[in-house]
Formats: C-alpha cells, sequence, structure tokens
C-alpha cells in the first residue's frame, strides 16, 4: 500500500506541484519499473538468505527511510533534485522487489504441508493486489488533505518504518525444526488416511467375495 501511495505522490502531486515536468515523471517511472525488475532476478536469494520475516521488515524500513528522505529533500523556495528522488525511489524499488518472494517464504514456512496451499497463497497475492489498488486512494486522499506532496511522502515513510519495527518485532517465522515437525504431523495424518481408505477397500473386496461366493453356493445346478 506504501508503494502506490508514494507512487500517487510522486506521479501526480509533484507534476501537479509544477516540481516535475511530464518528462521528468515519465523517466522517475521508468527507472523505477527498470529497478524493480532489476531487484526480481536477487529478490528470491535474498529472502531464502535472511529469510522471510528479516527481509519483509528490511523491506518497510528501506523504503520507508527512501521516503522520508525524499519527502524532506524538499528545501523551501527550491525545486527538488531530480537525481536524488531518481535514485532513492530507485533503491525502494530494488528492495519492494524482494517483498513478494519473502511473504512466500513465511506463507511455505506456516502452510507448506497444508491441504489449502495454493488457496492460502492465492489470497496473499489478492491481497498484495488489494493493497496496491488501496495505496493509490490512499495516497489521492493524502494529498487532497495535506496538498503537499512532500508532506504525504514524509507520513507514508513514517508509516512504513513504522510497520517494519512492528514486523520485526512480532511477525513470527517458523523454525526449520517446527516446519519439519509439522510436515511429520501432516505425513503421519496422510498415512492414517491412507489406511483408513486401503482399509475399507479390502474390507469391501473380501465382502463382495463371500457374497459371490454365496450366490455360488446357493445357485441350483444346471
Amino acid at each position: 500500500m506504501g508503494r502506490g501511495a508514494a507512487n500517487m505522490s510522486l506521479t501526480l502531486g509533484a507534476q501537479q506541484a509544477g516540481v516535475m515536468t511530464a518528462d521528468q515523471t515519465t523517466q522517475l517511472v521508468t527507472a523505477g519499473s527498470f529497478a524493480y525488475t532489476f531487484g526480481k532476478i536477487f529478490g528470491g536469494s535474498v529472502a531464502d538468505l535472511l529469510g522471510g520475516q528479516r527481509t519483509i521488515s528490511m523491506v518497510l524500513s528501506i523504503m520507508g527511510g527512501c521516503f522520508l528522505a525524499a519527502g524532506f529533500s524538499t528545501k523551501s523556495g527550491r525545486k527538488p533534485n531530480m537525481m536524488m528522488i531518481t535514485t532513492l525511489w530507485c533503491i525502494s524499488r530494488i528492495f519492494h522487489a524482494c517483498h513478494w518472494p519473502a511473504h512466500c517464504v513465511v506463507n511455505k514456512a506456516w502452510f507448506a504441508m497444508d491441504s489449502n496451499f495454493s488457496s492460502r497463497t492465492a489470497i496473499l497475492s489478492t491481497c498484495s493486489r488489494l493493497g496496491s489498488f488501496s495505496g493509490s486512494f490512499v495516497g489521492g486522499f493524502l494529498l487532497s488533505r495535506l496538498g503537499s506532496w512532500s508532506m504525504c511522502l514524509k507520513v507514508i515513510g513514517t508509516y512504513m518504518l513504522g510497520v517494519g519495527v512492528v514486523d520485526m518485532m512480532t511477525l513470527r517465522q517458523p523454525s526449520k525444526e517446527e516446519s519439519q515437525q509439522g510436515a511429520a504431523v501432516m505425513l503421519l495424518q496422510d498415512g492414517r488416511s491412507i489406511d483408513m481408505a486401503t482399509t475399507t477397500i479390502e474390507s469391501k473386496a473380501k465382502a463382495e467375495a463371500k457374497a459371490k461366493a454365496t450366490r455360488l453356493k446357493l445357485k441350483p445346478n444346471a
């Protein structure tokens, strides 16, 4: 959500305020898209190396710091340094690329052996899209209320830093041992289900064989 709100502040708010031209806005968006694509190359490896919880906290904190820095880069009476803002935006986008892989790591640790794993992953993905949508809505709302794109970035940056700290303190990712124990329990339950199904099939086959034998005995001789 924070990224969508920041995007609205920069692309719409800064341009309306006259501090960014249409060409500069296009360059900013293009550079950010390239940075995000570049970050995707390493996003999964970073999430595997640091773990989902650490990566999520790191991503939110760095993105929040970049937005705060961009918001404070504007001095009264002067146009902002577009090179600095573009650099900060690209840094935030590179780290943002690690966010989804990190969520997948946490999701896998919790639900990998769950029969509804695919459904849970789909829900997580849908929430991500809803966050992007609501971020644009929140960004527009903040712009209309605050009337300053730089103030919007400061608010969004503070919010994301706060969420990053909260995640660092509260978001729990099961250890490898706990995940393995959960997997063992699920396998045991699946094994019991298979045994019960096998026993049911065998009992049914025996009953059918017994009934067939009985019919053969009762059948009159031709």
